[in-house]
């Protein structure tokens, strides 16, 4: 009976990760279906693969040049973010608690809005300064929207790393700048891989902003999805393949990094940084 019930748990994990990955995999499976398969009825497990749903041209853009569009924009302003974050977090840690407490939260509700809400703002501010329609203008909105999250998840490492470590760095003589990248910094690395692989794959997903801000030369990968669903005949091929492109920046980051995300966001770093 203990048997049973310890596997009850397993099973329910089981059964919702394939219901999960069901709709994934059957999307990856039409991405090299022919039409006549994708809509055959009953639906073809047996089919002979075909590479036509990934040679097409959208505004004049293939589906490299947009995955392209989409790693520049997500890698530079995950980058950006991360390198913000950091500074940002160290400094949070080392303020006096009051204004800590302050700072954190007004930063931190700025996340809170939805994305939509910074849309009108940013799409006539980087109007007015002749950014709108380059990579320039997605990043920079990217960053934005992506900021107060590293924020958050940069002061939770550094919340963790007594400030007494750095102090005897310096006692030893090290310099400011060296205690910190010796002693600190690599305390933080699993923040900051987080950080960095969280800002990637929002800013790969984010549409809104990056429909909005972007021009048929920097068009994001992921603003393609409704020029296949059409009132008379939809592109589902075309479709299948744009989002079996789309997931595999997200699923090869997570996999690859699962083990260091999960000691980031790990209830126990929630320390306050004191000496």
């Amino acid at each position: 009976m203990s048997h049973r019930r310890s596997a009850i748990p397993s099973i329910i994990v089981a059964v919702v990760a394939c219901l999960w990955l069901a709709p994934l995999a059957w999307l990856a499976l039409s991405a090299f279906k022919s039409r006549a398969d994708i809509v055959a009825m009953p639906p073809k497990l047996v089919f002979s693969p075909k590479l036509e749903n990934f040679r097409w041209s959208y505004n004049g853009l293939n589906p490299a040049d947009l995955a392209v569009n989409s790693l520049v924009v997500s890698g530079i302003s995950a980058l950006a973010v991360t390198i913000l974050a950091v500074f940002a977090g160290d400094a949070l840690r080392k303020a006096r608690e009051r204004m800590r407490r302050e700072l954190f939260w007004l930063v931190l509700s700025t996340r809170m809005a939805p994305g939509a809400v910074l849309s009108v703002p940013l799409f006539t501010l980087l109007t007015w300064v002749d950014l709108r329609g380059t990579h320039a203008a997605v990043i920079l909105a990217h960053c934005t929207l992506n900021l107060p999250l590293g924020i958050w998840l940069m002061w939770r490492g550094f919340a963790r790393v007594p400030l007494r470590m750095e102090f005897a760095a310096r006692v030893d003589g090290a310099s400011p700048r060296v205690a910190w990248c010796t002693t600190t910094l690599p305390l933080v690395l699993p923040s900051v891989v987080a950080t960095f692989l969280l800002s990637f794959v929002f800013s790969w997903n984010e549409y809104t902003l990056s429909s909005l801000l972007s021009s048929s030369s920097s068009r994001p990968l992921v603003t393609a999805f409704p020029t296949f669903v059409a009132q008379g005949i939809s592109q589902w091929g075309w479709f299948s393949a744009i989002g079996a492109i789309s997931i595999v920046p997200a699923f090869v980051l997570a996999f690859v990094l699962a083990g260091t995300l999960t000691r980031a966001v790990s209830p126990r770093s929630a320390g306050r940084g004191q000496i």
